[in-house]
């Protein structure tokens, strides 16, 4: 039996599913820059108006410049910003907060950030707030935030201490959040059907290794641990050659030169923690990922009953040669002689044999119990009165008797 196509092409979900949360992180990363770039852009802006405000009046119109460019990076944004006082009570809201949230810009003014955080987000949001406050260093935190007509939207927030120029201690702080609600529910959707999919992994009969280009191990199913006698965090610190005894290098080599798509096959005999062998049918892929996934079949019974078969073989041929009868293997489907241990017999060779030769053969008074007894050949009946004794003419042109006996 061979290795399901339909496991090795649901499989490569785990590549895809790898390279989204590469996405994501990359894009969460690209976030913080972004808030970063625009906390600097507002902090050199404070400093500005401070400059400006305590400079002598021609400094009035630098001031002015100021505030107009703050007020145009905050009211062109995307993303909403926010000022807090240290309890977290807003102190200023950009205009995005009326498209993302649905509320005024003077609406929340005044009113904490607590009252329309999801219950279930609160111990969060308190939490992150401390630790901004604590570290003087920007954190990311993800919540949910009533907005105005009640419903909830998932927000990542960037919160970063301003510290006073004069005495160095915190002065407020600022927030960057943007909507992540489509996020959220596509990360949730891929633990759930990662979450399943291991499930399925894991109850496979095959033992399935996921591996770099360079053959380290980065995954494997429950099956893997269990006919290997490894748990996973160490098979996940091993290389392929340490559980492929035959570890072939060109072999390996030739499967990195697989097409997306393409698969190869071979047999090999896979290493035990015990140190036992066992022989196995390893068929690997390669993954769109750029990694590679092998599933191995422990065929050890398969090729003990082949080798069986074999040893029967080599046995029934043995014990033919050496039988004193004559003695023929027939194939029912065209009633042809498959074996034979003599080359004739009475005289007769095996191609005469055959029914359609025989009949010429057998004396007149035996045709018709021969023909009886072909036809029933023929059915299959191998019934244990498939005995019958008749006579057959040798080629000088007398008559032999012959007892033949199906076994």
């Amino acid at each position: 039996r061979e290795i399901s196509d339909g496991q090795m092409n649901g499989l490569r979900l785990i590549g895809r599913q790898i390279m989204l949360q590469l996405e994501m992180r990359l894009r969460q990363i690209e976030l913080q820059q972004q808030v970063m770039r625009n906390q600097s852009a507002l902090n050199d802006t404070k400093e500005q108006l401070r400059t400006a405000m305590t400079g002598q009046l021609n400094a009035r119109s630098e001031a002015d410049d100021t505030r107009e460019r703050f007020q145009f990076l905050t009211e062109n944004s995307n993303d909403l910003i926010t000022r807090h006082s240290l309890d977290g009570t807003f102190i200023y809201l950009s205009p995005a907060v009326t498209h993302l949230l649905g509320y005024g810009e003077d609406e929340l003014l005044g009113h904490s950030p607590y009252e329309y955080c999801h219950p279930a987000d609160l111990p969060i949001m308190r939490e992150q707030f401390s630790l901004t406050l604590e570290q003087a260093e920007s954190t990311t935190y993800t919540y949910r935030f009533r907005q105005q007509d009640g419903n909830y939207i998932w927000l990542e927030t960037i919160t970063r201490t301003i510290l006073d120029q004069t005495t160095g201690e915190p002065a407020e702080l600022i927030a960057n959040s943007r909507d992540v609600s489509a996020r959220v529910v596509t990360e949730q959707a891929l633990r759930e059907s990662e979450a399943r999919f291991r499930r399925v992994v894991d109850q496979a009969a095959d033992a399935m290794f996921l591996f770099a280009p360079n053959g380290r191990i980065l995954d494997v199913n429950q099956e893997a641990c269990h006919s290997l006698g490894y748990r996973r965090d160490h098979l996940t610190r091993m290389v392929m050659a340490d559980v492929d005894h035959d570890y072939d290098e060109p072999r390996y080599h030739a499967i990195g030169e697989l097409e997306l798509g393409d698969s190869a096959t071979f047999e090999t005999q896979l290493a035990r923690k015990n140190g036992e062998l066992f022989a196995a049918e390893v068929r690997i892929g390669r993954l769109d990922s750029g990694e590679y996934l092998a599933l191995a079949r422990d065929i050890s019974q398969r090729s003990a009953e082949q080798e069986a078969v074999a040893a029967t073989a080599r046995q029934f041929q043995l014990l033919a040669q050496n039988w004193p009868d004559y003695l023929r293997v027939i194939d029912l489907a065209t009633m042809q002689t498959r074996f034979s241990n003599r080359q004739e017999f009475a005289g007769l060779s095996s191609a005469d044999w055959h029914p359609q030769q025989l009949g010429s053969r057998v004396h007149p008074d035996d045709h018709d119990a021969v023909t009886a007894h072909v036809a029933r050949l023929a059915d299959g009946d191998l019934g244990t009165d498939m005995n019958i004794i008749y006579r057959v003419k040798h080629p000088d042109g007398h008559f032999e008797w012959v007892n033949e006996r199906v076994i």
